[in-house]
């Protein structure tokens, strides 16, 4: 259990819930929806006409209409390519602050923890959990940050086996309930996990009492809601507690360098209320194709004046001859002949009248297309990923493509910070937590961690690059500066790889014997 001097922000699980902002608000429900899939979202993702609800016949027309709805997920497509530029490519992450031999110690293990599937998260149709990449569960709680302003992380440390003896395992004071033996470094990083939570799950805020942020992390456990608290006490330490339905069921003090096991990536809100107005109209353009293309493969006929075929028989009760009439047999190779309805005379006699046939022709599709085509680029030019589209266009200039790519450039930037962030916590806390594991507290506290996301920007076009190459011949334009214009991922090493090959060539020029 933590020390005695420990704060309790909130009293238990069911209170700890109610620090979730927005778990259940229909805007956020409604984004979550989109980008998994669900786009009808029982009937709310429909805005074109149908019977009022109060109407006997709206379950079956709203079950005809989900039977013949289209969706086109441009906002999945919107938040894959932004989360994509942000952290598709590797990031950079550098160490410094420490001797070299611990600098390139903890790069070691950073590398090889990095490389592994330390990272836990959901998926998001079958709602099944996998193991993944530390960056995958990055960039899932960066596309939470998307959808519900939010993107949720947390630390967890699975327990390899209980120690041999007393000796071989640290205090309770730092492993809590788990009772984790020590291990060496090397195997302690195995046993630390990144896990990204639903945003209605989790969330970092602030404890008015004490104006201490709070990591929280809500879970139901053999059907009993719990909670799962850090923060970090006046010593410096982090505070971590299980709480159940009436109180605190376990605890731990982690010297964790003044972290939480708890983070929050934050950035305003991506799919606004223009962006999902803009999809439902979209499905339902979608939609009308689709409706269009029944009716022009299934012309609709109406028949004016028309006997239908059929006999006429004598009614065994009545005694009057009735009409009973036969299936309309139409389709390739059948004859069908039919005569005008009979009438009766006002003198008694009878004629017939002329029939006629009136044919439902389709509409032109024309203007379904364009206006479903209309708000998928709305979409993404309110996502600032209108050059996706100009990238098809031939007759578009570079300075329209440049300024679109700058529109969404500038959209990038208002997540990469909170992503460099996000990983500066991971990769410091996971060193953190595998000091503790190795039975050294503190031993990597002196050495900074600093990350750069490299933004992936999309393919450059021959005129960028070599407008880029003109700049640097120029002396407008840095070496390093040129190659991040024209798509080099890691202008540093690629500048080491010239040089070496520099380095070769003159070896060469200089070897007689070549």
């Amino acid at each position: 259990m933590p020390s005695a001097n420990f704060y309790l922000p909130v009293p238990n699980s069911k209170e700890a819930l109610k620090r979730i902002p927005n778990q259940h608000a229909d805007w956020l429900l409604s984004n979550l929806k989109f980008y998994n899939g669900d786009h009808w979202q029982g009937g709310a993702g429909w805005t074109g006409p149908t019977l009022p609800e109060s109407h006997t016949q709206y379950g079956l027309t709203m079950q005809l209409l989900e039977k013949i709805f289209v969706s086109r997920n441009s906002t999945a497509q919107a938040v894959n390519q932004h989360v994509a530029g942000v952290l598709g490519n590797p990031p950079r992450w550098t160490i410094t602050g420490g001797s070299d031999e611990l600098m390139q110690e903890a790069e070691k293990l950073l590398a090889t923890w990095l490389a592994n599937q330390q990272g836990y998260a959901m998926r998001p149709v079958s709602k099944d959990t996998k193991l993944c990449s530390p960056l995958e569960v990055a960039s899932l709680a960066t596309k939470h940050a998307l959808l519900a302003t939010r993107g949720a992380l947390r630390f967890f440390v699975t327990n390899p086996g209980q120690p041999t003896n007393d000796q071989d395992g640290p205090t309770e004071e730092v492993t809590g309930k788990h009772n984790l033996p020590v291990l060496p470094v090397e195997q302690a990083i195995n046993q630390i996990f990144i896990h990204n939570p639903d945003p209605r799950q989790a969330a970092v805020f602030v404890d008015e009492a004490t104006m201490t942020t709070v990591g929280l992390y809500t879970y139901i456990e053999d059907k009993v809601q719990k909670a799962e608290l850090s923060y970090i006490d006046r010593e410096g330490n982090t505070i971590l507690l299980i709480l159940d339905e009436t109180g605190i069921e376990s605890g731990a003090v982690l010297p964790l360098g003044r972290r939480l096991m708890h983070y929050e990536i934050e950035r305003p809100l991506f799919v606004t209320e223009q962006i999902r107005a803009a999809q439902k109209a979209l499905n339902k353009a979608e939609t009308m194709t689709s409706k269009n293309l029944d009716v022009g493969g299934f012309l609709e006929r109406v028949f004016l004046n028309a006997q239908p075929p059929g006999i006429w028989q004598k009614n065994e009760q009545t005694g009057i001859e009735e009409f009973k009439p036969t299936p309309l047999e139409i389709g390739p190779g059948m004859t069908t002949f039919l005569s005008g309805m009979e009438e009766m005379r006002s003198d008694g006699s009878r004629t017939y009248a002329t029939p006629s046939a009136l044919f439902r022709e389709p509409t032109n599709p024309e203007a379904f297309i364009n206006t479903s085509d209309h708000y998928h680029a709305s979409i993404l030019e309110q996502c600032g990923q209108l050059h996706t589209l100009l990238a098809n266009e031939g007759n578009i200039s570079g300075e329209s493509r440049s300024q679109a790519r700058d529109a969404y450039k500038k959209s990038l930037l208002e997540t990469k910070p909170e992503a460099d962030k996000a990983l500066v916590w991971i990769l410091e806390t996971v060193l953190s937590l595998a000091a503790i594991l190795s039975g050294q507290p503190g031993r990597y506290e002196p050495l900074a961690v600093s990350v750069d996301c490299q933004l992936d920007l999309g393919i450059v076009t021959t005129d960028e690059i070599t407008q880029a190459v003109n700049a640097h011949e120029s002396g407008l334009l840095s070496r390093e500066t040129a190659m991040s214009k024209i798509g080099v991922a890691d202008p540093q090493a690629e500048k080491k790889r010239i040089q070496e090959e520099e380095g070769e060539t003159n070896n060469n020029d200089n070897d007689p014997e070549l």
